[in-house]
């Protein structure tokens, strides 16, 4: 029994830590520039911009502004002083807000510049509290992870296995189908909107030779090529294959590159149980004996957007390959392999 891949575990432990980090620095930054900032102690009094003195760095092909102005404190006229700061927003003629040291009235600052700490401060100071909570939410993930990885999955109970997974990542409804147009080779998986997230796209049709199909994750932005070879139908019943993982028509079959596709979905640990309803199957797979997805039979009902098929028989009969699946996003590749496998295994059976 392998144990669950506990990157997801680390990953959100890294980040975490790397944000209540980086808010720690930002927040060392800020109160320094802060204590050592020449607004300390100053005063804000009203200038006058009077002229823009331009200046150009021939080397570096940059020009400069240099603003002077003119004010009043206590009586006492200062004119033409420049002013340390400038924004591209200053023209000749603006009153704007300064700071002065009022043991030297001719140091000047903008009093945008002394936002700047202040600013520093608040981001360091949302970027630590953001880390803090993911930090404690990667913990609440680091404990469902141990307890999952350190007992054995058949001990542990199916409601509590469901429970971990849930704590780890959110389940979502899909709908499987064949591609609306002719031949019907290809199959899309759909969300809840109606976006595709996954697509088997039949490349190349051949008679004898293996069919050439493009699966595609468009959650991933993952494409592979695969060769898929036609069907072999020896019966029509369910059976078990050889090493007991399925419960599954595996006497109908097909070669994913080579590979009979039932034993290259338990090569990856995935195994298939179906549940007989009064029309049609359920399939519940599995990952190393741990459930991971549903998929549900459905009828062409699925294709109708304002469900006006709902109270056709005919319509919610279940078809071959028409599957409503729930499962986790991170599961996508093999449990899509899984719905194109019982597609084409079943087509075999017509």
């Amino acid at each position: 029994m392998k144990p669950l891949n506990t990157i997801r575990k680390f990953a959100s432990l890294r980040n975490a830590i790397v944000l209540l980090l980086v808010g720690l620095i930002f927040i060392g930054i800020g109160g320094y520039v802060l204590v050592k900032s020449p607004h300390r102690g100053s005063e804000e009094t009203t200038a006058t911009i009077v002229r823009l003195e331009e200046e150009y760095d021939e080397a570096e092909d940059i020009t400069s502004y240099h603003p002077y102005v003119d004010y009043e404190i206590n009586g006492t006229a200062y004119q033409d002083v420049p002013l340390s700061g400038y924004s591209s927003g200053m023209k000749v003629g603006d009153e704007i807000q300064v700071y002065y040291d009022p043991a030297a009235p001719t140091e000047l600052y903008a009093s945008g510049d002394a936002l700047l700490p202040i600013l520093i401060l608040i981001v360091g100071l949302a970027a630590a509290i953001f880390g803090v909570i993911s930090l404690k939410k990667a913990a609440g993930q680091s404990t469902a992870t141990d307890e999952y990885n350190q007992v054995s999955l058949e001990d542990i109970d199916p409601a509590r296995q469901k429970e971990i997974l849930d704590s780890l990542e959110p389940s979502h409804t899909y709908y499987f189908h064949f591609q609306k147009k002719f031949p019907r080779q290809g199959y899309d998986m759909e969300d809840e909107f109606k976006s595709i997230v996954y697509q088997a796209n039949l490349k190349k049709f051949t008679l004898f030779k293996p069919f050439i199909f493009e699966f595609v994750n468009h959650r991933t932005h993952i494409s592979t090529t695969r060769s898929i070879s036609h069907g072999v139908a020896k019966s029509v019943g369910f059976g078990t294959s050889e090493n007991g993982s399925f419960a599954i028509p595996v006497d109908n079959h097909f070669e994913i590159d080579g590979v009979n596709n039932w034993k290259y979905l338990a090569s990856h640990g995935f195994g298939v149980e179906y549940h007989r309803k009064k029309l049609g199957f359920d399939f519940d797979v599995f990952h190393y004996g741990v459930k991971v997805a549903t998929i549900e039979t459905m009828g062409t009902a699925i294709f109708d957007d304002d469900k006006s098929g709902e109270g056709n028989f005919l319509k919610r009969l279940p078809a071959n390959g028409l599957y409503r699946v729930t499962c986790r996003e991170s599961d996508l590749d093999m449990v899509f392999m899984t719905c194109f496998s019982l597609a084409r295994a079943f087509f075999t059976e017509n």
